[in-house]
């Protein structure tokens, strides 16, 4: 086994005298009078999880080399906590909401034609640009050529050679003999079937190759070169492609972009080896943040879920060892790309480029490890949202820590200024590199990041503004991919990292911190975001009372409200109060009062489901026990007529076909007039 002190050791020896980590600043040559370089290196799922961040459960020894030539900034927003979105804003230099890129099947040309990249400007600016590895999300967000535009040399036209090893070559990411065996079956199987994203194909080749198909984590019984696995070997074609750029009459952009630490967490053996499990601890705090809206958390890890070895389960139930397992896996994925990028910035030096070549390195979002159980990214909480970035530039001393509140939307203008490219006016983004020269001053209060949920069936966005102490979190009921950027306000989050690095307590309803909301909501006001247009009443549909999930209204902004108020009957203390504002246009039923049973149905059984009601103005209107979606197949019907005592409604229905939890509805459609109606005391029971 190597150890972490001989590895360290042996790293710093062969990387030559400039890995000196951080104990001390490194000034970078500048060459006078030559246009500067650009190597970029995009890591996929890289977290701030690295020994110059603080952390020294990790080996890093190469990406400290980095941060010790260069700025940590070590308060940096990814602006969408996932591949497709993070990666076109960021070469854009545009927030999601101007790419029109919110998920991992949107071309980012396809909503902006002309929109203007990094690279695509630098060509402007009399650079030859290519790449290899990942960069953008492709195919899902570009043309599925790596977005031509930007390219003046073909993207990954540089070959990458995987090694041959005792197992063969690596085959859909793996070597494991009995995995390749089963993901080939799993594929033949589906020959000729289109998935809308890879894990839906790893989902269903699952059902044919067993839980070998396609698994989360591999670690050999052999040790392989670090060319048998694709980061390896694309590190190899990168050197040589450097090499080649570096014998051109043109200043060059290079994107080096690297796949791992993304799952599945595939690396050598002795990467895996650096690390013992029995020393691994998992995430001290696993449950949801007090107060804090059930929706705004990625608590199903889909994206991990479609891994062949992970049981397809109730949220959040890994055990303590498979936690252990993974969070292993990623270390060692960590360790084996910071060596890549080691033999990369060896490189570079070799060939005399380190005194004329800007050197930016960035994780594309953070990634959950089991915090508030969560895995993967996809969530506005701070390790799917924090995300590394560092840039090194020949003549600014080396060593900086930067703590004033950055984004990925930012390294477009300033890789533009250390070059001496002036920036273009489309950008939204800042320079930061005056932050490199004086890390203690700031370019902006608080850093903008976002990302969409679904809330009872209707789009969200949840905008959040970092600050260096505060997180604020404003969730807008909006359909945004229709244009709108206004909204109900669903819910708030505020978290302090001062007092709670955990965010363990969501303070944005303390009367103490209201103050602090105000900032961010002036903050919000001045930049034109997150603007609501009223208060939506949200009820989390996921807990079940008398077998009844929680309130969901049609036209709730537009037609409708709710609020809870007292009521005085002996069964119940609170009531819903649904007030129509204003009668619906097209139909009665766009004013509704809903609720879904938060059991199965099973067909040719019979239930019985119940509500109070009241309105004392009077009110009639039909209460549908139905299909929640087209074809509304009834299973039940009563027409109403309310009065100013509470009344109590029954239901009794025996549905043709099964429902699933959610699969069918109470629909209370209320839209005739204006009008109001009080519910109370909803309940769904089998009739044996």
């Amino acid at each position: 086994m190597i150890n972490r002190r001989s590895f360290l050791i042996k790293s710093l020896i062969t990387s030559g005298a400039t890995g000196t980590m951080l104990t001390a600043p490194i000034v970078m040559a500048a060459a006078k009078g030559k246009q500067k370089n650009i190597l970029m290196i995009p890591v996929d799922d890289l977290k701030p999880l690295m020994g110059c961040y603080g952390n020294k459960d990790i080996i890093t020894p190469n990406i400290d080399r980095l941060a010790g030539m260069g700025t940590i900034f070590l308060n940096n927003a990814c602006q969408q906590a996932v591949c497709g979105p993070t990666r076109a804003s960021l070469m854009t230099s545009r927030y999601p909401d101007s790419t029109g890129v919110w998920d991992l099947h949107t071309p980012m040309r396809s909503v902006n034609p002309d929109i203007l990249t990094l690279p695509q400007y630098l060509i402007q600016q009399g650079y030859e640009t290519t790449g290899i590895g990942k960069t953008y999300h492709n195919p899902g967000c570009t043309d599925g050529k790596y977005d031509i535009p930007s390219w003046s040399i073909r993207y990954n036209s540089a070959k990458v050679n995987m090694a041959k090893t005792e197992y063969g070559r690596c085959r859909g990411g793996y070597l494991n003999p009995e995995t390749k065996k089963a993901f080939a079956a799993g594929r033949k199987s589906l020959k000729g079937e289109k998935f809308r994203s890879g894990g839906a194909q790893k989902v269903a080749m699952t059902k044919v190759g067993g839980p070998m198909t396609a698994p989360a984590t591999e670690c050999l019984d052999i040790d392989v070169p670090d060319s048998a696995y694709y980061d390896g070997a694309m590190t190899d074609s990168a050197c040589t492609l450097l090499e080649k750029l570096s014998k051109g009459n043109k200043p060059f952009f290079l994107s080096v972009g690297y796949l791992k630490p993304h799952l599945p967490f595939v690396a050598p053996k002795k990467y895996w080896d650096m690390y013992k499990r029995e020393d691994i601890k998992i995430h001290p705090f696993q449950e949801m943040a007090k107060d804090s809206p059930a929706f705004a958390y990625n608590r199903n890890y889909g994206e991990l879920r479609s891994y062949s070895d992970i049981p397809r389960i109730a949220e959040g139930q890994l055990t303590e060892a498979q936690q252990k397992e993974l969070i292993h896996g990623y270390r060692a994925c960590v360790t084996y790309v910071d060596t890549q990028i080691g033999k990369l910035l060896d490189k570079v030096e070799k060939l005399g480029l380190s005194e004329n070549t800007v050197i930016c390195l960035w994780g594309d979002h953070g990634w959950h490890l089991g915090d508030h159980r969560q895995w993967c990214k996809h969530s506005n909480y701070e390790q799917a949202v924090r995300a590394p970035l560092m840039i090194a530039a020949p003549g600014i001393k080396g060593g900086q820590r930067c703590e004033s509140p950055t984004g990925h939307i930012d390294v477009f203008p300033t890789l533009c200024s250390l070059v001496g490219v002036s920036i273009p006016d489309c950008v939204e983004g800042k320079d930061i590199s005056p932050l490199m020269k004086d890390p203690k001053a700031s370019v902006r209060k608080a850093i903008l990041s976002q990302y969409p949920r679904s809330v009872n069936g209707a789009s969200a966005m949840g905008y959040t503004l970092r600050s260096k102490r505060y997180r604020y979190v404003k969730w807008i009921r909006l359909d945004y991919r229709k244009g709108e950027r206004t909204g109900l306000l669903v819910a708030t989050e505020l978290y302090d990292y001062a007092k709670d690095p955990l965010e363990t307590v969501n303070l944005a309803n303390s009367p103490e911190h209201a103050s602090i909301v105000k900032e961010f909501e002036n903050e919000f006001k001045e930049r034109g975001v997150a603007q609501h247009t009223g208060v939506m009443f949200y009820e989390d549909t996921s807990e079940v009372v008398n077998g009844m999930q929680g309130v969901r209204l049609n036209g709730q902004g537009k037609y409708c409200s709710c609020k809870k108020v007292p009521a005085s009957h002996e069964a119940f203390g609170t009531a819903h109060e649904i007030t129509v504002f204003k009668k619906p246009e097209r139909s009665r039923s766009d004013a509704a009062y809903k609720r879904n049973p938060g059991i199965e149905l099973k067909a040719g059984r019979s239930y019985k489901l119940t509500f109070f009601c009241r309105s004392s103005g009077g009110a009639k209107f039909n209460a549908i026990l139905q299909r929640n979606g087209k074809p509304f197949n009834r299973i039940g019907f009563a027409e109403v007529d309310a009065a100013d005592s509470w009344k109590k409604i029954e239901i009794i229905g025996k549905p043709k076909n099964d429902y699933a939890i959610g699969g069918a509805v109470l629909s209370c459609h209320l839209g005739d007039k204006v009008q109001t109606v009080q519910f109370a005391d909803v309940r769904i029971e089998e009739l044996k």
